[in-house]
């Protein structure tokens, strides 16, 4: 048994309460500390957490730019962090600017926090990638993996079926229903659009191939007069669907050489975190969506590295189209990713033309042939205009409306139908779009619009500082670790009849009712326990990510940023919704595992090294 070291015991308390001082460092605070938060159970785990790191912590063996990246990593993440706690707390970043002692606080806190988070990585960085690559787990050895894998997966999630049978209904889901039997009088999105055709309500607010997929089996529990069966039967394929690609992926990972720790941590997480099978048996695009994701960085990944045959090239064709048709957005994350591979890839320039042309032609002609021959009307712009919308409605009601002229008024007041600019405030809702998203004027033409965004344009020249804190507020639970708007509520209990949310009468088992509580402790539990807390924050998954993107430009593999393209654009176009729901980030949060264990192998085992990202066309 390891003898006590006394004077490395006293050093890990001293440290372990000087980080705790700071933490309660508060400019509001009479004496300065707010020393009542020193007894909270966060800040004693934390404490302790700390006192054990520093106490075994062994001398560092990094070298000079691995501690410059490491550095900034520690900045970069320490500034969010902080970023987010203000605005989760007061909304505006003029709380720091609020005194001079404010800004002293938080200068104080993030040289320190940097401090102790460059200190603790750069001094077990090396200790963790040997253990890493020494790690050594006999079950990922078997024969069937795959199939012990998906056998393995639907057992965990299985309970969860079993306790929210059929599935969970979602609003948007709903409205997919509503869209795919035409009943107008339920539809709220044939309000924030001008329909083609009266008599189609089928539009592309929701992508129409899922409308139409999801749909058919609501069909056939009209047909069978059983609509909660039917809908199990999707969650069931959706459940089969999940398992076989999270199955694929952790085998594809092993046959990659990625270490067994990153296939045992990421087995765990898909297996037995709740927000996994809570999302398994929910009706949300999301959920098909990121499993084509996941096949898709995986294709990205074999695009880099080898040379395609003609049938591999028509299954990444299939799964970029797949890719552009669960989400609006996904065809937009796929453009941009082929203008970026085609300009520094040049050895795969023709493969990524084979590839990406024929999806981008096949999606275009759907978009602007099929969907005006069937009268299928193209989901409305406001979409787009979440962030300008919040962004105007806060200046207004901050600054009020004395620097608009009497053009812009008019122009507010058309566009988001208000009588006044004046009543704009009374729906803005700082972490929350929807409200005021919904007033926008399904008339607004293209001249009209353009107008408004030159208002918009005025308003951030007159308060920048306004149009900060609005996107920043809607935004941190993206980049930081803290979060307040979780979209759980829907597994609490689903809706019933009555109101907009379920007009289907999908209903869950009564005998369950206990049960669904039950699971909903559990799960709110672990959204509070010091260490699982963060695995329920797209932030910790953004931080894990920003890590592994350091890993590649520190060991200079450039042309493996790309297996990022596609987590980190959906990452990005994120920060435009309308609300910082946890299933907008599921996409890049279920990706971690085989990011970081791809990154760890093309960086730790790998025989090639100084890979460019601008390739020499000879």
């Amino acid at each position: 048994m390891r003898k006590l070291n006394s004077s490395q015991f006293l050093k890990a308390i001293i440290f372990s309460l000087l980080t705790l001082l700071v933490t309660t460092l508060s400019s509001t605070s009479k004496y300065f500390f707010d020393l009542s938060t020193l007894i909270h159970f966060n800040n004693i785990c934390i404490f302790i957490f700390l006192a054990i790191l520093i106490y075994f912590m062994p001398e560092k063996e990094t070298t000079k730019a691995e501690n410059r990246w490491i550095m900034f990593f520690s900045i970069f993440v320490v500034i969010l962090n902080i970023l987010g706690s203000i605005f989760h707390q007061e909304g505006s970043l003029m709380w720091i600017f609020s005194s001079v002692f404010s800004v002293i606080i938080y200068i104080i806190k993030i040289v320190f926090y940097s401090f102790v988070t460059y200190k603790i990585i750069t001094s077990y960085y090396r200790k963790v990638i040997e253990w890493i690559k020494n790690f050594h787990c006999q079950f990922f050895r078997k024969k069937n993996l795959f199939i012990i894998l998906f056998i393995i997966f639907l057992i965990c999630w299985i309970p969860y079926f079993i306790v929210y049978w059929p599935g969970v209904l979602t609003p948007d889901a709903n409205e997919s229903f509503v869209q795919f039997f035409g009943d107008a009088q339920f539809s709220w999105t044939i309000k924030t659009i001008k329909l083609i055709d009266p008599q189609v309500i089928l539009n592309n607010h929701q992508p129409v191939f899922y409308t139409l997929f999801i749909g058919l089996f609501a069909y056939i529990g009209r047909f069978i007069h059983h609509m909660e069966l039917a809908l199990s039967l999707y969650t069931i394929f959706q459940m089969t669907i999940m398992a076989l690609i999270f199955s694929y992926m952790f085998t594809y990972m092993k046959k990659q050489n990625v270490p067994d720790f990153y296939l045992l941590i990421g087995g765990l997480f898909i297996a037995l975190c709740p927000i996994v099978p809570y999302y398994m048996i929910t009706w949300t695009k999301d959920v098909l969506y990121t499993g084509v994701m996941i096949l898709a960085t995986i294709f990205i990944h074999r695009i880099i590295k080898e040379d395609f045959k003609f049938i591999q090239i028509l299954k990444t064709i299939f799964i970029f189209l797949l890719l552009a048709l669960l989400r609006n957005n996904g065809f937009y994350i796929l453009l941009i990713s082929f203008i970026l591979l085609f300009i520094f890839l040049s050895k795969k320039r023709i493969l990524c033309i084979k590839i990406f042309v024929p999806v981008i032609a096949i999606y275009m002609a759907i978009v602007h042939i099929g969907f005006p021959l069937f009268h299928i009307t193209e989901g409305s712009p406001r979409e787009m205009y979440s962030v300008v919308f919040q962004q105007l409605a806060r200046t207004i009601k901050e600054n009020g409306d004395s620097w608009m002229s009497t053009d812009e008024k008019e122009c507010v007041e058309y566009v988001l139908q208000v009588d006044d600019v004046k009543d704009l405030p009374e729906y803005y809702n700082p972490q929350h779009a929807d409200s005021i998203k919904g007033r926008y004027n399904v008339e607004t033409d293209d001249e009209m619009l353009s107008r408004f965004l030159k208002v918009w344009a005025h308003g951030f020249i007159e308060y920048p500082v306004t149009y900060l804190d609005s996107f920043f507020t809607n935004t941190y639970p993206y980049y930081s670790l803290y979060s307040s708007s979780r979209d759980f509520k829907f597994y609490y209990n689903n809706p019933k009849s009555g109101g907009s949310s379920n007009e289907y009468y999908v209903d869950q088992l009564s005998i369950m009712r206990l049960p669904r509580r039950g699971v909903a402790k559990i799960y709110q539990f672990i959204c509070k326990a010091p260490v699982t807390s963060l695995i329920t924050t797209m932030g910790f998954s953004a931080f894990l990510l920003y890590f592994g993107l350091i890993q590649i430009m520190m060991n200079k593999k450039y042309k493996y940023l790309f297996i990022y393209l596609f987590a980190a654009l959906n990452y990005l176009i994120s920060f435009l919704g309308p609300v910082a729901y946890y299933r907008y980030g599921v996409p890049f949060a279920f990706l971690v595992p085989l990011l970081l264990g791809l990154t760890f192998k093309e960086c730790w085992r790998s025989n090639n090294t100084n890979e460019k990202i601008i390739e020499s066309n000879s």
